[in-house]
């Protein structure tokens, strides 16, 4: 099993000569104007990853537009980066079996109306926090209300040159829930 590394190390194909353990990029990726933006920045962003054992960590809302940012990162690394390997949160390269593209003569439109229909069910994890009041109120109360917000979110987490979960990862998980 390959260890980690002590710590960043230099590496080619990096403009600092560092390579990072952990890269993250979290809801940034939806505000690029179009694929070929997003492409050429998770491209970026792993070639900073560290090539024994760094990890890329992609996270973005957990609205269909979301998911859909996910997998395509997701489709990408698979099948253009031959180190990398999904760490979570399905542990495998397989095609994910949550995504499916419309299909047929009416599939422009069909997803235009009801785009849910191409994911069965989502993969979105929910969140819940306390909201403070000073964010929704502008300060005009008092501070005793308490306000209790659930978001859901997406991620992806892709490891380089790893080639299979450790066997304690390897059972099959839970990855969604309705909250």
């Amino acid at each position: 099993a390959k260890k980690l590394p002590a710590g960043p190390q230099n590496g080619p194909g990096n403009s600092d000569g560092l390579k990072k353990l952990l890269v993250m990029c979290a809801q940034t990726l939806g505000d690029l104007p179009d694929r070929k933006t997003r492409i050429a920045a998770i491209d970026k962003m792993w070639n900073k990853v560290h090539y024994e054992g760094g990890v890329l960590v992609i996270i973005e809302s957990g609205s269909i537009a979301g998911h859909e940012i996910v997998q395509e990162a997701r489709s990408h690394l698979i099948d253009n980066m031959k180190n990398s390997f999904v760490v979570a949160p399905c542990g495998h390269n397989a095609p994910c079996g949550l995504f499916r593209k419309a299909e047929g003569p009416m599939a422009n439109s069909r997803r235009l109306e009801k785009p849910e229909l191409d994911f069965f069910p989502r993969c979105s994890f929910p969140v819940r926090y306390e909201r403070p009041h000073w964010a929704f109120t502008k300060g005009q109360d008092d501070g005793n209300q308490r306000t209790m917000v659930v978001e859901s979110f997406n991620y992806i987490i892709v490891g380089k040159n790893v080639n299979q979960l450790p066997p304690a990862l390897q059972a099959p998980r839970i990855i969604g829930t309705r909250v």
